[in-house]
Formats: C-alpha cells, sequence, structure tokens
C-alpha cells in the first residue's frame, strides 16, 4: 500500500526517482512508518514503469469497448455518413462556403471550420460535434438547396406527359454521383466519377422521383 502511494506520489508530483535517496525523505518516511523498507531509485523507477503499462493496457481495452458500442449503437454508422456527406458538400464548394460564411455573419456565430474525416471514432465525435454547433446556419443553407429541388418538382409535374426534358444545360457544379450504380441502377450508369457527394445523392434521388435517368454515367469517359 506504501508502495502504490510512494509511485503515486513521483508520478503526480513529477519526482525524480532518487527521490528516495533524499537523507529528508528517508527521516519522514521513518518517522512516519519505522518499519517500511524504502525502495531504491531503481526498484521505484520499474514500480513506475510497471503502473504506466498496466493504465495504458487498460486505457487500451476501454477504447476498445467504447469503439465497439459505438460500432454497434443502431444507426450510428449511418449518421456518420450522412454527416460526411453534409461536410464534403461544404468543402467541395465555394459557393456553399461562402453562403454558409454569410449565414454565420448574420447570427452572430463565429467562423468555425466544419471537420472532415473518414476513420477514427474520436475525430468522427469533434465531426459531429462542430456540426452540431453550427447546425443552425448549416440547416439554413441546406433547406435552401432543398428548396431549389422541390421547385424543380413542381416544374417538372407541370410538363405535360409525353414530353422529354434534357438537363444539358443545367449548371450543377460540384455535383459527384459517384463511381458505381449498386442500388441505383433503374437511374445510373457504372460509369460516374469520383465518390458521391451530398449534391450527387440530391441529383439521384430527384432522377428516381421524376423516373429520369443520369445519362451520362452510362458512357465511360476517356483518359
Amino acid at each position: 500500500m506504501i508502495d502504490e502511494a510512494l509511485v503515486n506520489m513521483t508520478v503526480k508530483d513529477y519526482q525524480p526517482f532518487t527521490v528516495v535517496e533524499d537523507v529528508g525523505f528517508r527521516e519522514f518516511v521513518g518517522i512516519l512508518d519505522p518499519i517500511y523498507i524504502i525502495p531504491s531509485h531503481q526498484s521505484l523507477k520499474k514500480m513506475v514503469e510497471d503502473k504506466h503499462k498496466k493504465a495504458k493496457e487498460e486505457a487500451k481495452e476501454e477504447v476498445k469497448k467504447a469503439k465497439a458500442d459505438m460500432e454497434q449503437t443502431p444507426g450510428l454508422e449511418d449518421i456518420r455518413e450522412k454527416t460526411l456527406k453534409i461536410v464534403a458538400h461544404f468543402k467541395s464548394s465555394t459557393t456553399a462556403r461562402e453562403r454558409l460564411l454569410v449565414l454565420k455573419n448574420q447570427m452572430g456565430m463565429p467562423n468555425n471550420k466544419l471537420i472532415q474525416v473518414d476513420t477514427l471514432w474520436n475525430s468522427t465525435y469533434a465531426m459531429l460535434e462542430y456540426l452540431f454547433d453550427q447546425r443552425e446556419p448549416v440547416g439554413c443553407e441546406l433547406e435552401e438547396k432543398e428548396g431549389f429541388w422541390s421547385e424543380l418538382d413542381e416544374v417538372m409535374e407541370s410538363i405535360p406527359t409525353g414530353e422529354r426534358v434534357m438537363g444539358d444545360k443545367m449548371d450543377f457544379n460540384n455535383v459527384h454521383v459517384g463511381e458505381g450504380n449498386t442500388g441505383d441502377e433503374e437511374v445510373m450508369g457504372k460509369f460516374g466519377v469520383k465518390e458521391r457527394n451530398l449534391e450527387g445523392q440530391m441529383v439521384v434521388d430527384f432522377a428516381k422521383r421524376m423516373d429520369m435517368g443520369v445519362v451520362n454515367t452510362y458512357f465511360q469517359k476517356r483518359e
């Protein structure tokens, strides 16, 4: 018990291992417990290293358990994927970033940048936290984009049945529907480019609602 207290004191107070050889320290311990055998500084060093190793292993197990619990939480991976798409939207679109900055200024909020990560769960937590803190301006920007698609839906529904609609003149900056077409075979081919972003998902969803196709994904591009 005293050994453990000595180790804790050494660690917490950043004491050198040679403290056990100081005359004043040895006299002080002798008064508190005359029968206690004070370890050498080599022995104290080993005791501290053993405690560090044990604490490190326990911490690793806790992190592993926490990660497993997070991965098994229903819907968490889906939330993470959606968050990545939202953040990627603002990272890839200069226009969206500028509008977001304007909204932050109007709301009197600091211009904290959104964080984008891919793997580490501790970084994922930071990404979710930053997005939550900026949920109001981010929500306003996304709501404006959703409004565009709602208006486009109304326009499409007003077109007489049988009329052909081509979207080659429509300006969709930074739209990436992604490579492959698994799950979306009815509206696109396999030759999309890059990883699907938020705008790309909106295009695919629109095509499904309107029974249309993302035509350029049916043709392989030249290198």
